[in-house]
């Protein structure tokens, strides 16, 4: 038996000195050249968030782009991203489209209110792949830790549905396995790249919750842009990928969610506003059904009655812009080429709205 005893202690040093190497190196020598995965982190409340105080660039659709983020993690312009301040006048929170993805912060919605009303504090809570859980766990988070906000705009995207139907029931905050892998992903690369490449030749790719969230921000074909399952549930209520709760589960979900956010906003004398805009798919739905108005500006128009200071609804302003100039013609001058995503026309069209619904 002593030579197993022996294999066992040889074993065991051997990956000690394995793991002690691979932490050293991935700390003190291992550069991150993917900026995506420098200024994009884990938290361990409100699921994702952006790093504070980056100054860099991100990579979206193969283009290359500025951002900068100030000292709370909130995408700021470049040129204000030493703000310290924790007492923002209006903040907007939203999934991709808030965070502008793609777009320089001046080119964004966010970005063009804030240039144009320069006495007024503004904060981007935004990032890819938020939804109504995430919006109301940061929020509540924020507050928790000395944050003040006026007024709160919340731009619910088409996608937020599903991404209820992946959060599940709140946020299952981060499980003693989650933290652990997340640890070994952020501390460990050579064993994280191990674990991937042994992971990519042994086995088939599967369809996880963490994947079905990022979907719907990788670059799609001009072909399919308007068919992307991520936007059809507002007409099919039977489409598929939002999970054992279904779509109509996902929207009480999100209603719920944003219920809860409401109230937490009231009891701290916070106003709320909603907004809502259209996916290409929408764009095509407008074409086909002009007089009947969307679920998504159903469900939140609905929702706003008695709770919101204002509500911002795109739907209206593109559908006068489907009947002049045609559903590609529509795509063509607002969205990013090949993507669902604003661009900065599109961001524009969304500010204007925004200003409309003030006065």
């Amino acid at each position: 038996m002593s030579w197993i005893k022996t294999l066992v202690v040889l074993c065991l040093i051997t990956i000690s000195m394995f793991f002690s190497a691979d932490f050293l190196y991935t700390k003190f020598i291992f550069v991150e050249t993917d900026n995506e995965k420098i200024y994009r982190i884990s938290h361990n409340v409100f699921h994702h968030t952006l790093s504070s105080s980056y100054n860099g660039t991100g990579l979206w659709g193969g283009k290359i782009y500025d951002v900068c983020t100030d000292i709370n993690g909130f995408k700021s312009s470049c040129e204000d991203s030493n703000n310290e301040s924790k007492h923002f006048d209006i903040a907007f929170i939203g999934d991709s489209f808030t965070e502008a993805i793609g777009m320089e912060y001046n080119n964004s919605f966010v970005g063009m209110f804030a240039n144009d009303f320069p006495y007024t504090t503004v904060a981007n809570l935004g990032v890819s792949s938020y939804s109504p859980t995430i919006y109301y766990s940061k929020i509540k988070w924020l507050l928790e830790h000395g944050y003040k906000f006026d007024h709160i705009y919340v731009f619910v995207d088409i996608s937020d549905i599903q991404d209820e139907s992946v959060y599940g029931a709140g946020l299952r905050k981060f499980t003693v396995v989650r933290r652990l892998r997340t640890f070994m992903k952020e501390n460990f690369i050579l064993f994280r790249t191990g674990y991937y490449f042994f992971q990519n030749i042994s086995f088939e790719k599967v369809e996880q919750a963490d994947e079905e969230v990022e979907q719907a921000d990788e670059e799609v074909e001009q072909a399919a842009i308007y068919t992307i399952d991520r936007s059809a549930w507002t007409y099919d209520i039977n489409a598929k990928g939002y999970g054992d709760i279904g779509v109509s589960g996902s929207v009480d979900k999100a209603v719920l969610q944003m219920t809860a956010l409401y109230d937490l906003l009231r009891s701290n004398g916070i106003k709320l506003s909603v907004g809502v805009y259209p996916w290409p798919a929408q764009l095509h739905e407008i074409k086909h059904s002009p007089d009947r108005e969307n679920m998504q500006s159903q469900i939140w128009r609905s929702f706003c009655e008695q709770r919101c200071e204002n509500f911002v609804d795109l739907f209206p302003r593109y559908a006068e812009l489907v009947e002049t100039y045609g559903v590609d013609q529509v795509y063509s001058d607002y969205f990013i080429p090949g993507d669902v995503h604003y661009n900065v026309e599109g961001n524009r069209l969304i500010y204007e709205e925004i200003i409309k619904a003030t006065r």
